[in-house]
């Protein structure tokens, strides 16, 4: 499943999975050694909610760009900063669906001016993730990390 499920990653995946699985297994021998998680460099304390290039985008591309990554942050993603762009920037199947899903829903949601915010959503996601990789610092982010319960309130977690 690792194999098909995680695309080019899948062998840093398949890795960890063992690395779990056997850490698992130890438990019943009274032991744990699990592995921790890595993060992509960038020093992220925010959300991609908390960028203000997300701010000007329209409300219709706001919308297609949280709905997505909030999702894929509920449900298969850590929910702290660092943890969720590292889990959403890094692994091929989450960037590549997310990609995909952004153009689907700002062409359902924006009609008429779909294209131009179809390319503004992909630039803010493509920008979030090279600040995640430590490739560039926004500037103007005044937010750091609030909770999910908190950040769910925003909109990004439906």
């Amino acid at each position: 499943m690792v194999n098909e499920n995680c695309g080019s990653t899948h062998s840093e995946d398949l890795t960890s999975a063992q690395a779990v699985f056997a850490g698992y297994c130890e438990m019943g021998n009274g032991t744990t050694s699990f592995p921790t998680a890595s993060y992509l460099k960038g020093d992220v304390t925010y959300y991609i909610t908390d960028l203000p290039t997300y701010s000007s985008l329209a409300n219709c591309a706001q919308e297609a760009v949280s709905y997505p990554v909030g999702g894929l942050v509920r449900n298969d993603c850590p929910t702290d900063p660092r943890g969720a762009v590292s889990c959403l920037c890094v692994k091929d199947s989450n960037s590549q669906a997310l990609n995909s899903a952004i153009i689907s829903q700002v062409s359902e949601n924006c009609g008429t001016t779909a294209t131009e915010d179809v390319t503004s959503a992909l630039g803010v996601f493509a920008f979030y993730c090279s600040a995640g990789k430590g490739l560039v610092t926004p500037s103007g982010v005044t937010a750091s990390g609030e909770s999910p319960s908190q950040f769910s309130l925003k909109g990004i977690f439906h």
